[in-house]
């Protein structure tokens, strides 16, 4: 499920700069680059499908 509200922000966010952002094309590009690049992230460090789990400590 957190794969879709993932996808849901970047398209809004891309929707966003591409609708009210009067940018040029080179920079709607490289924004939409930075969005891939943090989705990638999400998907390299943030597993969704895991349950949280709560910090254990180290010290005895």
């Amino acid at each position: 499920m957190g794969w879709v509200f993932a996808f849901i922000f970047a398209v809004a966010c891309f929707a966003g700069l591409w609708k009210f952002g009067r940018m040029p094309r080179l920079a709607l590009e490289l924004s939409m680059a930075a969005i891939l690049v943090g989705l990638a992230g999400y998907a390299w460090q943030g597993l969704p499908s895991l349950p949280e789990a709560r910090a254990q400590s180290s010290t005895p």
